[in-house]
This record gives structure tokens, C-alpha cells and sequence, in this order.
């Protein structure tokens, strides 16, 4: 099982290069992790008609205009985020009076890596992130995250306030409905969900790679998951 890999991302080709060479069962698959490995899966998402955050992806080497980002997503703050990272590495809000350092910031990762560019959702400073859990294609647990005051990032790291929670029904359809979407051996992972301003709830991001399960939450997740491996497991030959 991959727990704990926090430098994938800026290894990530050596990364996957052991993970798809290795002779033993992993999980998630290999194929699962690299897809997941980009938050470029989110259109993959939105093709099979899960709601998203609105994303665009901004080419590495190219240049990229912040202003015109703003007029096209008609929004007063962007959030800019590289479209491989872990841990909120080099994500940015930026607010359109900002847009000189935002610039700069957007220029910066774009001489290295691929960008996206997504409307920012003022609902993470009140409403939070909703972070829900599955092991085994099954919905196991949600916690909600709010950020500190001043901050937007729902993250323990950055002393976020996190709430163990019991699902609504339209919380719980949408996340049955991402897991339905999937193509790939995935035994866990956790969907996060934030709330647009006209009150849809959007798919943020879907972690396969060594995600936070929140455990802490829900004791009876660990012997689930533990289950569920044992399920999984290689069965013995005579």
C-alpha cells in the first residue's frame, strides 16, 4: 500500500517508474496513481458528467495572461495551483488587485511545470471543504474543514478546524457518483467537495496518492480498510 509517499511529486517519474516495474500487488494500481498523480483528472471527471471546479490548464513553457483569466472566469479572486503537487506546494489566491504578484507567481511555475487556473470559491472560508472517505467503492466517512481565518487552505498543516460529519443525501449521491466514474483498481481515497456560489457542490479534488483518510475520526475506518486488503490479498496456491 502507498501511505506516506510525500515526495512523490517532485520525483514522480522515478516514482512511477519502481511502482509500475515492482512484481507485487500495489494500491490504489499503478495506473490509478499515475492517473491521479495530475489534477488534470478533473476534466476526466467532468467528461463522465461529475461537477468540478472549473479548471483550466496552462501549458508549461507558454505564456499565460492572469487578466485575461479573470475576465473569462468573470470572478474578483483566482486560484493557481501546479497541476502536479501534494500538500498545497506553490498554490496561490489571488485577487484581481493582486494580479502584478499573481503574475509573477503564475510566470514562475510556468518556465517548469503545467498550471491550473480555477475561480475561487469564497464558501472555504465559511462552509469549509467537505472531505469524504471510501475504501472498498464504498462512501466510510466525511470530515469538514475550515481554514483559519485568513486562510484558504483546508488543510491540519495550516490549522484548519476539522468536524467529523454524517453525509446528506446529495453529498453522499454526489460522491457515489465519482466513484462510479472510475475505470482504475482503486481500493481508497477521499473526494473533496466544496460548495459553488450558486450552491452546487463541486468536485475540488480526488486523492489516490498517499491521502489523509482521517482516521482520527472514525476508529472503525482502519479495521474497514484492513478488511478490505485482507479481501484483496493474493490468494495461496498449493
Amino acid at each position: 500500500m502507498v501511505r506516506s509517499a510525500y515526495d512523490w511529486a517532485i520525483r514522480r517519474e522515478r516514482f512511477f517508474s519502481w511502482l509500475e516495474k515492482t512484481a507485487i500487488p500495489v494500491w490504489n494500481s499503478p495506473r490509478a496513481l499515475r492517473w491521479g498523480s495530475d489534477k488534470s483528472y478533473l476534466f476526466d471527471l467532468a467528461a463522465r458528467g461529475i461537477p468540478i471546479v472549473p479548471t483550466m490548464r496552462l501549458p508549461a513553457k507558454r505564456q499565460a495572461s492572469l487578466e485575461r483569466l479573470f475576465s473569462e472566469y468573470d470572478c474578483e479572486r483566482l486560484v493557481l495551483k501546479p497541476a502536479v503537487g501534494v500538500a498545497a506546494r506553490e498554490v496561490m489566491r489571488v485577487a484581481a488587485n493582486e494580479a502584478a504578484v499573481g503574475q509573477a507567481h503564475l510566470d514562475r511555475l510556468l518556465a517548469t511545470e503545467d498550471v491550473l487556473a480555477q475561480p475561487y470559491f469564497a464558501s472555504i472560508e465559511t462552509e469549509g471543504e467537505l472531505s469524504v472517505v471510501f475504501i472498498a467503492d464504498r462512501v466510510s466517512h466525511a470530515v469538514r474543514k475550515i481554514p483559519r481565518a485568513n486562510d484558504f487552505r483546508a488543510m491540519f498543516a495550516f490549522g484548519c478546524q476539522e468536524t467529523r460529519v454524517t453525509l446528506s443525501d446529495a453529498e453522499t449521491a454526489i460522491a457515489e457518483r465519482v466513484l462510479a466514474a472510475l475505470d482504475a483498481d482503486v481500493l481508497f481515497g477521499r473526494i473533496d467537495l466544496m460548495r459553488a456560489p450558486k450552491g452546487d457542490l463541486r468536485v475540488s479534488e480526488l486523492e489516490l496518492v498517499s491521502p489523509t483518510l482521517y482516521f482520527d475520526h472514525e476508529a472503525a475506518a482502519c479495521e474497514r480498510l484492513a478488511e478490505a486488503i485482507c479481501d484483496r490479498r493474493p490468494k495461496a496456491t498449493a
